[in-house]
């Protein structure tokens, strides 16, 4: 995506595309010192903090293109990277939501370490949404343990749609 800024500000240079989503972030009312971006591929050293996630997501609320964005994003049980999870719930259907995974192994000793995020949406009521980011940070697991964060924070966010819908 970074390419892609640069290439429309008219660079083949993809670290041109920083000034790009800078100037958009900040149309955007994003905060970016919530933001660290060392090459814009999502790496282990790129964060945005839950306040810059919620800034941002409540700026595509405030948007006309807010449904087509909303319906772009993976939704619980249905389909992306959220489609197998909580398939019978209540909340299928009612969370959209962007993960963001970023795994390492210690070769010291023979396990992974895990960061992961949820944000996005949930769906209260028809056509009312609330915004919410969930993360977990540097969690030590075993080698089979690293689908399970993503499917945990996954079934958090069912139940924070649940709640939020009483």
């Amino acid at each position: 995506m970074l390419c892609l800024m640069a290439a429309k500000a008219g660079s083949t240079n993809c670290e041109d595309g920083f000034p790009v989503l800078a100037s958009f972030l900040a149309r955007a009312h994003v905060d970016t010192s919530q933001i660290v971006l060392t090459d814009g591929h999502g790496g282990p050293n790129d964060r945005f903090t839950p306040q810059a996630v919620t800034e941002l997501l409540h700026y595509w609320m405030g948007r006309p293109e807010f449904a087509q964005f909303r319906q772009m994003l993976p939704i619980l049980g249905e389909h992306g990277n959220l489609a197998g999870i909580c398939t019978n719930c209540p909340a299928m259907g009612k969370v959209f939501a962007k993960p963001g995974t970023v795994v390492a192994f210690d070769s010291f000793n023979n396990r992974f370490f895990q960061s992961e995020a949820l944000g996005g949406y949930l769906e209260v009521k028809p056509g009312q949404f609330n915004i919410f980011d969930v993360a977990i940070n540097n969690a030590v697991l075993p080698l089979t343990g690293v689908a399970q964060v993503f499917n945990d924070l996954a079934n958090i966010s069912a139940y924070l749609q649940e709640d939020a819908a009483k």
